[in-house]
């Protein structure tokens, strides 16, 4: 190799070191803040049991914005929600510290929906026919719009049969006895 090239490679080299060695002297840049989010999503827990149907749903949202929600009604879904959705709940759920933690059913309702909202730290107990704050009223109302939004799940039916292969005698997956 040409001592030209040689001292070219040599000189590019310890230009990358002394550029390594310097960089690591130098204070960390902080996160941009537009990667932050403005409205910070705390987890959220959404229950609805009961009622004539005698359901029991559930929704769980992460901070991220995972979202799962299984039960007869509301069946099986699972998805990311959008950052302007995270964005809607976090602000649905403004003030939610202030509320108190139980609001019963208005007297003579037989069979309401039984349901249970927790926000971060913070579980609030109504029913559908409770009267509830408008922060109660408008975080439910967003939750029960997201609900059908979210994509079906696809499962497995538990009834599925899955052939037993160590139990035959040719091989093909069937009992001997059902051929």
């Amino acid at each position: 190799m040409p001592l030209a090239m040689r001292s070219a490679r040599t000189r590019a080299v310890i230009g990358l070191l002394l550029t390594a060695v310097w960089g690591c002297g130098q204070p960390q840049q902080q996160q941009p803040p537009h990667l932050t989010p403005a409205h910070p999503l705390q987890p959220i827990r959404y229950t609805r049991t009961g009622g004539l149907a005698g359901t029991n749903d559930r929704l769980i949202i992460s901070p991220d914005g995972t979202a799962v929600a299984t039960g007869p009604l509301w069946g099986n879904r699972s998805g990311r929600l959008t950052p302007e959705q995270i964005a809607a709940l976090a602000a649905a759920f403004k003030g939610w510290d202030s509320l108190r933690g139980h609001y019963p059913a208005v007297p003579g309702v037989t069979d309401p929906f039984e349901l249970s909202l927790a926000y971060g730290g913070k579980t609030v107990l109504a029913t559908d026919v409770s009267a509830v704050p408008e922060t109660f009223q408008r975080a439910q109302t967003l939750l029960d719009q997201l609900i059908p939004q979210l994509p079906v799940a696809v499962t497995r039916p538990a009834t599925m049969l899955i052939p037993d292969t160590t139990r035959t005698v040719d091989g093909t997956g069937m009992p001997a006895r059902s051929r």
